[in-house]
């Protein structure tokens, strides 16, 4: 690319949530068409490479060297882009002025600093993982490993270890976990309670801890054990060991476990343990069988929002289903939404930030309508997206997925990636309605509501000057101690008309119903 420049910094490793959240502010620089600060790994390399910024230096980046890569609109622009980076490393490595940020190179020098430490959280590549949670174990310590790209043999090997110890291994790809209070990863602020939850779901975690925060009930702990737990290979031994400490618990007086992928034995036996530890528990299986749970004599919850009402009325009886919103009040909002929408339009496009909130979406979009649907993920009720660059008549996207992301920041953190893909949806005349999952919490964009806007108004404005409207309907999953201040964001989506509600069912429930009054009045 002409005006790009490139740098290498060799043996320079950072971990890539922090990149991606650097290289997120880069891309918001005046005049900047693409950055990416990243690691030499062949992944980012494939990346650069596809984008004409890998350079031969970069080419020549082991997974331990840091690549600083930006394409401006001209040389000062990439400059200007370029300074920003090394100006946004420096804030990452210390602090200027006099006090030093402590950054020990190795685990024993930060257990020297911090002795009392009985958990780490790793993001680091993951052909390191094994050699450095093996080291993190011995030492007696629970595991959060945040990285992905962890060989499955690395996971089997690490869990069977920690179940040696005694000690939880969460992960790998576990994105969220709430631990005494402390939020780890991505996940929001809570209150404390009695409801524990294991699940294997980030998303699906924090969706269901902020709807019982607004219930007015809290968590006790909230594990994640990673995605391939409930595979047969790994046989489930960290959601095995994340059960048994919740029965040792006294704080915990309700479980919630949420399954997303699981092999059935694994899934029946996991239950039964659940079944035998005697305290209340609310299972919820993403859209998976719910004979299964019956069979075990457990109690079913069919979404989210249902799961956390379930779990609620277990600790409180003064909880009511009116809480978020009343029949009448949907029925207005449909009527309002479908007003002024043309005879051609007729389809819904989903697009997600969160994996289990996009399953758990089909499940209940494809109960409503009774329609042909179009995903990228895997889901018993749709047809897989032939061309995952173009949706087909109803179209539900998980743009968190690896096709979207690879060597791009997640879309809870960077929302250009749903920015590109709601202007190109708005271009198709049949277009009828937008759902949307805004998360909130640690780790997510600081302002994800106002960065979307923009985008949100101008493909109303596609559809309007068709002669038609776009009813643009959105899931805020956060809390009033949330960062990213909640009603702020809510303020913002209202004020142009978006439909703004609490929970992912909600959410969808309206979108379906605004298609379906859509075809009865035409």
């Amino acid at each position: 690319m002409m005006n790009s420049k490139v740098v290498v910094r060799r043996n320079f490793y950072f971990d890539s949530f922090s990149l991606m959240k650097i290289s997120s502010e880069l891309k918001k620089v005046a005049g900047i068409r693409e950055a990416m600060v990243c690691m030499g790994t062949d992944l980012n390399k494939a990346f650069l490479r596809s984008v004409g910024l890998l350079g031969i230096e970069a080419e020549l980046a082991t997974i331990n060297d840091l690549i600083i890569a930006v394409n401006g609109e001209n040389e000062e622009a990439a400059t200007e882009g370029m300074k920003k980076a090394e100006g946004l490393l420096l804030q990452k490595v210390r602090l200027r002025g006099g006090t030093k940020v402590f950054r020990p190179r190795t685990l024993e020098n930060a257990l020297k600093r911090f002795p009392e430490a009985n958990l780490i959280l790793m993001s680091i590549p993951g052909n390191y993982v094994r050699r450095e949670a093996e080291i993190a174990i011995k030492k007696g310590l629970h595991v959060l490993i945040f990285s992905d790209n962890v060989p499955i043999k690395d996971e089997i090997e690490l869990k069977k270890l920690g179940q040696k110890e005694g000690l939880l291994v969460m992960g790998p790809d576990c994105g969220t976990a709430i631990i005494h209070g402390t939020a780890l990863g991505f996940a929001n602020a809570v209150r404390k309670g009695p409801i524990g939850i294991i699940g294997a779901s980030g998303t699906g975690i924090q969706e269901l801890s902020v709807i019982l925060d607004k219930l007015g009930v809290g968590i006790s702990q909230a594990i994640g054990t990673g995605g391939r737990d409930l595979l047969q290979e790994v046989g489930g031994i960290t959601t095995q060991m994340a059960i048994e400490a919740m029965n040792r618990d006294p704080e915990t007086k309700v479980i919630v476990f949420l399954a997303k992928a699981f092999d059935n034995q694994i899934g029946e036996e996991i239950l039964h343990l659940l079944k035998r530890t005697g305290k209340p528990a609310i299972v919820n299986l993403m859209g998976g069988p719910m004979d299964l749970i019956e069979s075990v004599g457990l109690e079913g919850g069919s979404t989210l929002e249902e799961t956390a009402f379930k779990a609620a009325l277990k600790v409180s009886k003064e909880i009511k289903k009116e809480t978020f919103i009343t029949e009448q009040d949907l029925t207005k909002i449909v009527e309002s939404e479908t007003r002024h929408l043309s005879s051609s339009q007729k389809y819904l496009r989903a697009l997600f930030s969160g994996g289990s909130l996009c399953v758990e979406a089909v499940s209940i979009f494809s109960q409503v309508v009774r329609k042909r649907i179009y995903t990228n993920i895997h889901h018993k009720d749709a047809e897989p997206l032939p061309d995952l660059e173009k949706s087909i008549e109803h179209t539900m996207i998980d743009l968190g997925d690896d096709f979207f992301t690879r060597g791009r920041a997640h879309p809870m953190i960077d929302p250009r990636i749903r920015i590109e893909r709601l202007l190109k949806e708005a271009e198709d005349p049949e277009i009828a309605v937008v759902l949307l999952d805004i998360i909130l919490g640690y780790g997510s964009s600081s302002d994800m509501a106002g960065s979307l806007l923009p985008a949100i108004i101008r493909a109303r404005e596609m559809s309007e000057s068709r002669g038609g409207y776009l009813p643009v309907v959105v899931n805020l999953c956060g809390t009033e101690e949330d960062p990213q201040n909640l009603e702020e964001q809510k303020g913002k989506l209202s004020e142009v008309g978006v439909v703004v509600l609490p929970t992912n069912a909600l959410a969808t429930r309206v979108a379906a119903q605004i298609l379906i009054h859509q075809n009865q009045i035409r």
